[in-house]
């Protein structure tokens, strides 16, 4: 609730007359009981600063609302219009109690109160009902009712009876409708959603030497899964973080981060996206793919980590962008690490051609707070290059942890040890990563299966009450050259 709702709240509790010294739910009492015939409001006079302040309060609410409903992106069907305006009229019902007595409070046609926003609310949200034709438009994707749970009668009772008083009381009594966009509340819905996946791009390499492109979409169904660890099931809930390795910078970031709300009903920018480079340099030839304008889309590569901003927050200090990786060079004597250093200039590949391989190592952490709790999350997506796989290293003289090459930087580790939950996402391009090998951070692995062809070079740690797997954390169906692991956490 903004500053000035407070100050209308602490305006109405001021009132000093006995009978209305209270506020009903939400609203003072003298508002409450304006416009009953024959009974004037008690303490009338006491309260004209909250009324014009409640006053102006609401008609900016439901301005806002009204909005919202106009703003809708077009690409999204008349369902999922509905819903995604809805839950904010539930929001705002749930929360300012005032604004819902407002909304289903009965009027006649020819009696006008000043507070009474059902009208107004019925307007902008008519036009997002299946079956309803909006006046003066063109036929659209989302004009067409297509979807069978909205028959054409559903149209008419909206407009018959109201539809901003219908839904409200609807979605404040039904919970199938408030539950599927609400953030969760309900100690068994407190879990937290993580997947890692290197998604390659989104350009899968094949056998023969092909590749295939792969969208965000299909690569998002045929890698979260529900409780029972099956894809493509109307129980699958949206992600709370996305670990990714190897994404073409904030561009491809971000639109993958944009189907991922779509695919659940929510608008553009409810996923948000953190990269190590937001446009790193390309480097590389065809990245084994015969279609050549398939291997330039490898060229670029970096990092990131996206995030639900209906569950989770983020602080703009806490983020840690970015550490090197480790590696031995080629040529260099690895002399039990000694030969190591960190992989960046000068101490980068030759040429021209590989220039600037280096920067899809670059790590990236951030520390999240779980909004329904407080809970703190520490979370990081860590590339390491090939060379980890034949000669583990993590930096000048130094193998990593536990000889993995795996290290958490200096930044990330501060705000790791500041955090309740924590989750590394790694492609370590090696394997045999014991998953106690970050035990000194109270972290497990979780998955053993192979990850990449007869490999497992990928690797999630957790601290965390992490619930089991019927299919080890490991997603088989995942589109890409590397398969998603995954965990649900409790809090």
């Amino acid at each position: 609730m903004d500053v000035r709702s407070q100050e209308c709240q602490a305006a109405a509790r001021r009132c000093s007359c006995a009978h209305s010294s209270k506020v009903v739910s939400g609203i003072p009492r003298a508002r409450a009981y304006s416009g009953r015939a024959g009974r004037p409001p008690p303490c009338a006079g006491t309260f004209p600063p909250a009324k014009r302040c409640w006053r102006r309060f609401f008609r900016e609410r439901v301005e806002t609302l009204c909005a919202h409903a106009r703003d809708l992106p077009a690409a999204l069907s008349r369902r999922a219009a509905l819903l995604e305006w809805l839950s904010a009229v539930t929001a705002d019902a749930a929360s300012i109690r005032g604004l819902a007595i407002a909304l289903i409070r009965e009027t006649g046609p020819d009696v006008a109160h000043e507070h009474c926003c059902t009208a107004q609310l019925t307007e902008a949200g008519d036009p997002l009902v299946p079956g309803r034709h909006i006046r003066g438009s063109t036929s659209s994707a989302r004009d067409r009712p297509n979807d069978h749970r909205y028959p054409s009668t559903m149209a008419f009772h909206y407009r018959s009876l109201g539809m901003a008083t219908l839904t409200t009381a609807a979605l404040l009594t039904t919970p199938s409708i408030a539950q599927a966009h609400e953030a969760p509340t309900a100690a068994e819905d407190r879990v937290l959603r993580v997947y890692n996946n290197n998604i390659e791009n989104l350009v899968r390499n094949n056998a023969d030497g092909t590749c295939t492109r792969i969208s965000g979409p299909d690569h998002l169904t045929s890698m979260l899964v529900d409780d029972n660890g099956k894809t493509g099931t109307s129980d699958v809930k949206a992600p709370d973080l996305l670990i990714v390795q190897q994404v073409r910078g904030t561009g491809q970031a971000t639109a993958y981060a944009d189907q991922l709300g779509a695919k659940f009903g929510y608008p553009a920018g409810t996923y948000k996206a953190l990269v190590a480079w937001d446009d790193p340099e390309e480097w590389g030839g065809s990245h084994k793919c015969s279609q050549q304008a398939l291997g330039d889309l490898k060229k670029k590569q970096t990092n990131g980590i996206i995030y639900n901003t209906r569950t989770l927050s983020l602080a703009a200090g806490d983020v840690s962008k970015y550490w090197s990786a480790g590696w031995l060079k080629p040529g260099t004597p690895y002399n039990g690490g000694a030969g190591c250093t960190l992989y960046k200039p000068p101490d980068s590949d030759d040429g021209a051609t590989s220039e600037y391989k280096w920067k899809r190592t670059s790590a990236l952490a951030a520390r999240f707070t779980i909004k329904a709790t407080g809970t703190t999350v520490f979370a990081a997506t860590i590339h390491l290059p090939e060379q980890n796989g034949g000669n583990a290293c993590a930096g000048a003289g130094y193998t990593g942890i536990a000889n993995s090459g795996i290290h958490v930087g200096t930044d990330a580790t501060s705000l790791m040890n500041a955090s309740t939950i924590r989750v590394i996402g790694s492609d370590a391009n090696r394997t045999n990563i014991a998953s106690t090998t970050l035990g000194g951070f109270g972290m497990t692995g979780y998955g053993a299966k192979a990850t990449n062809g007869s490999r497992k070079i990928d690797y999630l740690f957790v601290k965390g009450a992490v619930r089991p797997s019927s299919i080890d954390h490991t997603v088989a169906s995942t589109k890409s050259n590397h398969l998603a692991l995954y965990g649900f956490i409790e809090f």
